[in-house]
């Protein structure tokens, strides 16, 4: 098929000509496209620019629809390795009432911790922290992600509760801050949380969190098989934490 010269910088463009409309001298124009500026996480932006001739490249809007889940993608295999060898420990903060759960003593490293090694880990810092320090109000567990069952809890859970609008992936009252700290405040996994606490003179009162990030389940818990549905799977985890009376 011969194709009508489109214009490579002005704003029209030329209908491909047909048998019918071959030596026709008044092809109709149609206007071209604007590139359009789209956001990025953290402000940057990236322009969407169209094919010269709409008509002939039907897959823009497929394209569109496929930003945020390359987006997600493509944050997941940024990742760096799972590291086969971590070094977990707990760090006490200066001011002496709170503490953060390292994965690994090299931060740029990152580490996964089972369910099993947190109680282990936090369990035996409990054990030694020294009765004369300041009574423990809070401890880190920086990023739900690094934490397979506390990111696969959440993704879970939002797949069958009321109040996730798995379809948009938002909380359908408040925010997914609130949302997820509700979820991890729930009594039943707060006790999964408290269990290095046993026999200590704390008890984890409390889930808060900030920065959720959401995406489609068939890339972050796909073992869900849930498909393009929205579910939250990171945060950054902190817990409240109580002397016992």
């Amino acid at each position: 098929m011969a194709v009508a010269k489109a214009e490579s910088v002005g704003e029209r463009c030329t209908r491909p000509e047909s048998a019918r409309t071959r030596g026709a001298q008044d092809a109709k124009p149609i206007a071209r496209e604007q590139p359009r500026l789209s956001l990025l996480p953290g402000g940057g932006r990236f322009e969407q620019t169209p094919d010269a001739c709409p008509e002939n490249h039907r897959g823009i809007k497929a394209s569109k629809s496929m930003v945020a889940r390359a987006m997600t993608a493509a944050w997941l295999l940024a990742l760096p390795c799972v590291a086969t060898a971590c070094s977990p420990h707990v760090e006490a903060q200066p001011d002496g009432d709170s503490a953060s759960l390292r994965q690994h003593t090299d931060a740029f490293t990152r580490c996964e911790m089972t369910e099993s090694s947190y109680r282990e880990v936090v369990g035996k810092w409990l054990r030694q922290r020294p009765t004369s320090a300041a009574p423990l109000r809070g401890l880190s567990l920086g990023r739900a992600f690094d934490y397979p069952w506390i990111s696969h809890h959440l993704a879970e859970v939002a797949l069958r509760h009321p109040q996730w609008a798995a379809r948009r992936g938002k909380a359908r009252s408040g925010g997914p801050n609130q949302w997820v700290a509700s979820v991890l405040s729930e009594p039943a996994f707060l006790a999964r949380l408290a269990v290095p606490f046993t026999d200590t003179p704390y008890a984890p009162v409390a889930v808060s969190v900030e920065k959720v990030l959401v995406g489609r389940a068939q890339d972050v818990a796909p073992e869900l098989n849930a498909g393009k549905l929205l579910v939250p799977f990171d945060a950054q985890v902190w817990l409240h934490v109580e002397t016992r009376r």
